[in-house]
């Protein structure tokens, strides 16, 4: 056992790549959204499965900069553009992304529409995955958003006022990198939608704020509160604490120098 108040310096030896001196890394906390939905009996509709797939994913961390598509924002644009254009759609189930602290590379919404209205959605999503498509980066060009016209159905629907409360919640909910370093080197913070279920009457959303400040969690813990609904309540839980990078660390010249002669 060592008495690290005895020692002025820590030396983390756990850099990723030849090279590299780690001096610093994200702390976090995890948030549970959740929003309630009114439920009814469901009529004479159709149920369909709109589908996001043949995404990357990835580590929420590592991967956050790279541009990678949320499967679970791109669902909930899908939904609102449909929605937009005039489809009458009921949510039935919410499913995406498998962990808290990974980019989700798929999500599915059962949905209720009008039977007249099917081919329509079919366009429309088509149409989406083109335009989508191509702003996406290489390696996810070949996104799809899909339209399932063999979905299994369910006994309730959301009510049209709770369906378009479910869909600004998942739309408003930040996502991504939060804020960079002022030389643009670093980011500084980050949060990730990571999961989504519809269970027992309400939409429930797993995330994951990363910083190496605890002062930039609690900024984005609030940002993300402000971004609720008042029905909504938000758990933050199980912090774990970072560590702030001191680019003025005398260490780090003697090191650089160190590295050179080798």
């Amino acid at each position: 056992d060592y008495d690290f108040a005895n020692y002025k310096y820590l030396l983390n030896l756990d850099s990723e790549k030849f090279g590299e001196l780690c001096i610093g890394c994200a702390g976090g906390i995890y948030t549970n959204a959740t929003l309630p939905v009114e439920m009814e009996p469901i009529d004479n509709r159709q149920v369909v499965e709109v589908s996001i797939g043949k995404l990357l994913g990835g580590h929420s961390g590592l991967k956050i900069n790279e541009g990678r598509i949320n499967a679970i924002k791109l669902l909930a644009d899908s939904l609102h553009s449909l929605m937009r254009e005039g489809i009458d759609l009921r949510l039935l189930d919410l499913k995406g992304g498998e962990k808290k602290n990974s980019i989700p590379n798929f999500a599915i919404a059962t949905i209720a529409i009008h039977p007249d209205q099917v081919a329509k959605v079919k366009r429309m999503l088509k149409t989406l995955e083109s335009i989508r498509s191509v702003k996406a980066i290489p390696k996810e060009k070949e996104l799809s958003i899909s339209l399932d016209e063999n979905a299994i159905s369910f006994p309730e629907m959301s009510t049209r006022e709770s369906t378009d409360e479910a869909i600004v919640f998942l739309r408003t909910l930040p996502n991504g990198i939060i804020k960079m370093s002022e030389d643009g080197r670093i980011i500084v913070s980050s949060t990730n939608i990571g999961t989504l279920a519809l269970l027992n009457g309400q939409v429930e959303v797993g995330m994951l704020t990363r910083s190496s400040s605890d002062e930039e969690i609690e900024k984005v813990n609030e940002l993300i509160e402000s971004k609720i609904p008042a029905n909504a309540q938000v758990n933050h839980y199980a912090p774990f604490s970072g560590w702030e990078p001191n680019f003025e660390q005398e260490i780090i010249a003697l090191l650089q120098e160190q590295y050179k002669d080798l």
